[in-house]
């Protein structure tokens, strides 16, 4: 009975006159198409909206000289979290040195030549960075002018490196160091009891980091953008006193404001052309790192 039915209900269908169809599936009055082979689209190079950076597994850093777009700069942004709270080194302690450890992403996030030197220099952020807020790749950060480290090299992505770990040493996945300036050191040395006392007094002792790659020293076609582990646990501040001892600033987007920023310069004329002049181009030029897109 189920059967009759079923056969029944199909049969019993009829085609439709008046449905809205693709044409010469039905017949009947169904509605024609009307199609138009040609039309205009007017192109134009403009700026990319800003985007936001922070809060990420990987942050992009770098700096590299284009042949066809001129130079990007990829800087990041972070603050320190104070790990041990309280903990005031005296004159009975001897520094050794601090250092900045930053951890690589695989050669999968590098874009440029990856036989070219970089030039990376650090500096103390000038103003508060705040706490859960939003940054973007536009944003303008303020700070000492005076470099606090300075890194020359070529990075590695591929070997392990050793450090120093209390009485020990550790092997590490692939990263950049970068050794801080006396001056810097001392002043981490010296904190006293209040600046170390809480994280809200020690961002006010120290706001944060800004890790500025150069383009002045990149050829054309050298340099290069890659991806950089911030919220590793070996990516740290550290402290190294009385030759075994160290003292640890993390930085973690758990307890941190870590973002990144994006610069070009040197654009070429053709570029320069469409960003300031309206009008229909042939060609357009997309790049990323909020840079430029095609409308």
């Amino acid at each position: 009975m189920l059967l009759c039915f079923i056969t029944g209900a199909i049969f019993s269908c009829k085609k439709s006159g008046d449905q809205i169809s693709i044409n010469g599936q039905l017949t009947g009055k169904e509605p024609g198409f009307l199609v138009k082979n040609d039309f205009n689209i007017l192109t134009r190079t403009v700026k990319e909206d800003s985007l936001r950076t922070d809060s990420l597994k990987t942050y992009y850093f770098g700096a590299l000289n284009d042949p066809l777009f001129g130079t990007t700069q990829a800087s990041v942004y972070t603050q320190l979290s104070l790990d041990q709270i309280g903990q005031v080194l005296t004159s009975d302690n001897t520094l050794d040195s601090v250092v900045l450890t930053i951890m690589l992403r695989d050669t999968g996030y590098f874009y440029g030549n990856s036989n070219s030197a970089l030039d990376i220099d650090v500096f103390e952020v000038t103003e508060e960075l705040g706490e859960n807020v939003r940054h973007y790749s536009k944003d303008i950060i303020a700070y000492d002018p005076v470099a606090i480290g300075t890194f020359s090299g070529v990075p590695n992505f591929k070997d392990s490196i050793t450090v120093r770990n209390s009485e020990t040493t550790k092997r590490i996945a692939p990263a950049i160091r970068i050794k801080m300036t006396s001056a810097f050191a001392n002043k981490l040395f010296n904190a006293n009891s209040s600046d170390l006392s809480s994280i809200d007094n020690f961002r006010n002792f120290i706001n944060g980091l800004a890790i500025v790659p150069r383009t002045s020293s990149l050829g054309i076609g050298e340099g290069g953008v890659f991806g950089v582990n911030m919220d590793n646990i070996n990516s740290q501040l550290t402290l190294y006193y009385d030759n075994t001892k160290q003292s640890v600033f993390s930085i973690s987007n758990s307890d941190a404001e870590i973002f990144s920023t994006f610069k070009s310069g040197n654009v070429p004329a053709e570029i320069q052309t469409q960003l300031t002049t309206d009008g229909n181009y042939d060609k357009g030029y997309v790049r990323g790192n909020g840079d430029t897109k095609v409308h």
